[in-house]
């Protein structure tokens, strides 16, 4: 990854790995920017953040984002409508983290 000549500066950019080999590179000033933050009243009360609310209480890392959380009794199907990265929660230790 380039470096802006503070190698000792945590970067909180975005890297993500397509599936045809792309790597994108997105700088935090882009994604982490007002225009893109939701309002806390409509992610607690719409029922369009349900799933997400979920994952996160669950303490999903990554998620493909379904429509709706699947039933035991369905299907598996391993579709999403867009991608749920809990950044906050990748600071955290879990119980597989070595110290």
């Amino acid at each position: 990854m380039p470096q802006d000549g503070n190698s000792e500066e945590f970067r909180h950019d975005l890297i993500i790995a397509k599936d045809d080999g792309t790597i994108l590179h997105i700088k935090r000033e882009y994604w982490d920017h007002q225009d893109y933050v939701v309002d806390a009243t409509e992610f607690q009360n719409d029922d369009g953040w349900k799933v997400v609310r979920q994952l996160l209480q669950c303490g999903v890392m990554l998620a493909a984002v379904p429509p709706k959380l699947p039933s035991p009794l369905d299907d598996p199907k391993p579709l999403g409508t867009c991608w749920l990265v809990n950044i906050e929660g990748l600071k955290q230790s879990t119980k597989f983290h070595v110290r």
